[in-house]
């Protein structure tokens, strides 16, 4: 008896210090730190799915909707409140959050709580006509950030509110129902984004109640970054209570959060007011001004580990940091781009003056589609700039292009292959006056007459990462571990030397897949394809000076049956196929130049002409592969080997070999190259 005592007096202390915020009619609550059964749905409402946490929350974990799934929270009356922190990054017209269904099938009653394009709405239909009436939305978008959203219904009447904020009220469809977070019946209205904080009540929340709720939440919003290099937007409300700041170095950094920065790195004090109570100090460093140190570099950015501040820092020196937006995640890998909203802002004006300039993009898309900017330097859609598209889709292609007006007015360099999905690729630019050049993997692929210098564009203020111009168009989704701007044209030597990848080759049965013959001409050489439907598998040819130096290339794609290269006599020419999936290459034909020999090489054999004929001892052909290491040797007496006088047939059983070189091995003690 005296323990049930306790029990209760307990308990009754514990409802005395509760705010009076509806809680005694709290009938669930989520905050997603673990140890609650969810009961997990898929985006239309069937059973199954699988929730996923995030550590990118609101207060500790949240729940991370990918449109593949959603929860049940349960059956309600036709009096009931429903609330949450939520951020959605999705952007479709119904976007659902919540989702009332009174019926069996979508013809039947339900209310449905939606992100427009980031802006809330709330929506009903009845059971006849199959007809559906906005009952009322938001003449802005606040759905983009953290946003504390609460939905009531007292019999025939909803109501919204965004921030405390009434959103509006009208007639919606009543009765009892089944409650649902992120899924309807339609799983193309599953939203994106993250769910914090979910409570649903069985009575309807007042607006005093909606605003002390929100008060609670809304100082957990009270952050700033710990390093700033533009203005700082500074609250100056926390639901129905008032911020004021004040700071250590109003030449810094103002009390309206403007930044002013100096020739040295500068850490500022900014402290919070709420109703004219200190609430909180904040330690913000000012990074010093850009300028230009390094004569060789202009700006990069390599992505290491970053805090909440946001700032990608420019690994040059010359200060050009740059900032990121709406979460963008760095990794291991450098920073991964979600393809929804996340990019990175440039400085303003950081081309200007320079039009002898190097781009350099290290990425790893996760999309091939046609109107993305992987990276741009501009001013708006109409009045000039300069982008390039990783992996536009059906060839995928990588395409850079410029104009000082609009997409008609483009002139672009492209190339078959582009950088393939979900795979590393580096593309490189080099722009000397109106003359670009566009490398892929160290080798250069296209160049084009810009008729059009960098300093055209004036001072460009629209300069990001992912983001493009034009604001239909989506956001790179994928990885770049770099992103550097050189004040100078690399040659195609120090490209090479630094930015060369070589091809992986794919495997003997492939590549005989993909070619069925190669004709060698003086200045041309002619690939012959199998025809088969395959839109992913093309043919390429390369040639090389004895520099090294790109002469000629040419793609094309399997169901041509053809592709042709014209290069001058004496080249270096590689042939292979290549899957655009993966990006690996068919087994490699090549003809070329080494010295005093040239050879011609075809899956299972090699022929090689010498200016000397050998009667005696034994010939090695030594193949190698495009890095320079040994792929094998094949061996055999000139006398086997002779086709002619001064020309030898060797066969090969080994792959990968693109140049080859001939020895004589005269005796055992001895072994000299052919001369």
């Amino acid at each position: 008896m005296k323990r049930a005592i306790c029990v209760i007096l307990t308990l009754i202390m514990c409802m005395a210090v509760m705010p009076s915020i509806g809680l005694a009619d709290e009938v669930l609550s989520y905050s997603f730190e673990g140890g609650e059964a969810l009961s997990v749905v898929t985006s239309s409402l069937e059973s199954g799915g699988s929730a996923v946490y995030t550590e990118n929350g609101f207060d500790g974990q949240s729940l991370s909707l990918d449109a593949s799934y959603g929860l049940y929270l349960g059956e309600v009356s036709t009096e009931f409140s429903v609330a949450a922190m939520v951020k959605i990054t999705s952007s479709g017209s119904t976007d659902t959050i919540f989702f009332k269904n009174m019926g069996t099938s979508s013809t039947q009653k339900w209310t449905g709580v939606l992100s427009a394009a980031g802006t809330a709405a709330f929506w009903s239909h009845g059971d006849t006509g199959l007809s559906w009436t906005t009952v009322a939305s938001a003449d802005e978008a606040e759905l983009g950030s953290w946003a504390y959203v609460v939905y009531t219904e007292s019999n025939a009447v909803g109501t919204l509110y965004v921030n405390a904020e009434k959103i509006g009220s009208g007639t919606v469809a009543s009765g009892s129902g089944d409650l649902y977070l992120g899924a309807t019946y339609w799983s193309s209205d599953a939203p994106t984004g993250y769910v914090d904080e979910v409570k649903v009540y069985d009575s309807v929340l007042s607006e005093s109640e909606i605003a002390a709720a929100y008060d609670t939440y809304a100082e957990k919003l009270l952050s700033l970054p710990t390093e700033a290099i533009e203005d700082i937007d500074l609250p100056t409300a926390l639901g129905s209570k008032s911020v004021t700041w004040e700071t250590s170095d109003e030449s810094v950094i103002a009390s309206d959060g403007k930044v002013t920065r100096g020739s040295e790195d500068v850490t500022v004090t900014l402290t919070a007011y709420v109703d004219g109570e200190k609430k909180a100090d904040f330690d913000i460093k000012v990074l010093k001004a850009a300028e230009q140190v390094n004569d060789s570099v202009i700006l990069s950015y390599r992505f290491g580990e970053e805090d909440a501040s946001g700032v990608i820092h420019d690994a040059s020196g010359n200060g050009n940091h740059a900032t990121a937006y709406n979460d963008l995640e760095i990794g291991e890998n450098g920073a991964h781009f979600d393809g929804t909203d996340d990019y990175v802002k440039m400085p303003n004006g950081v081309l200007y003056g320079h039009d002898d300039i190097t781009i350099v993009l290290t990425a790893k898309p996760e999309q091939a589609q046609e109107h993305i900017f992987a990276y741009t330097f501009g001013n708006s859609s109409s009045e000039g700039y300069i982008f390039l598209n990783t992996s536009r889709p059906t060839t995928n292609t990588l395409y850079f292009a410029a104009t000082k007006t609009g997409s008609g007015g483009e002139s672009a360099a492209a190339s078959v292959p582009g950088i393939v999905k979900d795979a590393w690729g580096t593309a490189v630019v080099t722009i000397s006056g109106s003359d670009a050049t566009l490398y892929l993997d160290g080798v250069p692929v296209a160049d084009v007459d810009l008729g059009m210098t960098v300093s055209d564009l004036g001072e460009t203020e629209a300069n990001y990462l992912a983001k493009s111009q034009y604001s239909a168009d989506g956001y790179f989704a994928g990885e770049i571990s770099e992103f550097t701007v050189y004040d100078y044209c690399l040659s195609a030597a120090e490209i090479k030397a630094l930015y060369w990848t070589a091809p992986e080759y794919a495997e003997e049965d492939e590549s005989e897949e993909y070619i069925t013959g190669v004709s060698f001409g003086e200045d041309s050489i002619s690939v012959s394809l199998d025809t088969f439907d395959r839109g992913d598998v093309y043919a390429a040819a390369i040639g090389l000076d004895n520099a090294g130096n790109k002469v000629g290339f040419a793609v094309s794609p399997a169901s041509n049956g053809e592709a042709v290269l014209d290069v001058p006599e004496g080249s270096t020419i590689y042939v292979f196929a290549f899957n655009s999936e993966d990006n690996t290459a068919g087994f490699i034909y090549s003809k070329g130049v080494n010295g005093d020999i040239t050879y011609e090489s075809s899956p299972g054999s090699v022929v090689i002409t010498s200016t000397k004929s050998y009667g005696g001892g034994v010939l090695i052909a030594a193949g190698y592969d495009a890095s320079g290491a040994l792929a094998g040797v094949s061996v055999s007496t000139p006398e086997e080997a002779q086709i002619e006088s001064g020309v030898y047939e060797f066969a090969i059983d080994f792959a990968d070999a693109v140049t080859f070189e001939l020895f004589n091995w005269e005796s055992v003690a001895s072994m000299i190259p052919a001369e």
